[in-house]
């Protein structure tokens, strides 16, 4: 049984996470501020998660409405599977890739 880099996998999908969030698309919401990433390691699926607080936009002077952005990896991976941001329990924006479209 191989044995886990665990430093070298946090490592790994942090740097994935953070790709994920700078091309996230949260339109029509505006983030204006974050947190770092909360996670726990583990051999199974791993969410990478963090507060992201929005602008409100019915009233931009209001306090900041709170979501957050969750980047799900596959097990023992740094393969992304899932993306997705969420305020109130209903998702918002998209994923944004770099694939090539037919």
């Amino acid at each position: 049984m191989p044995v886990t880099d665990w430093n070298k996998l946090d490592d790994e999908r942090r740097a994935a996470a953070d790709r994920e969030w700078e091309n996230y698309d949260f339109t029509p919401w505006e983030p204006e501020d974050t947190s770092g990433w909360s996670h726990e390691t583990g051999a199974g699926e791993s969410d990478w998660s963090r507060p992201v607080y929005f602008v409100n936009p019915h009233d931009p002077e209001a306090n900041t409405i709170e979501g957050h952005f969750v980047v799900r990896f596959a097990s023992l991976s740094s393969e992304v599977v899932d993306v997705y941001g969420r305020i109130n329990g209903e998702d918002v924006g998209l994923r944004v890739t770099d694939a090539p479209r037919p």
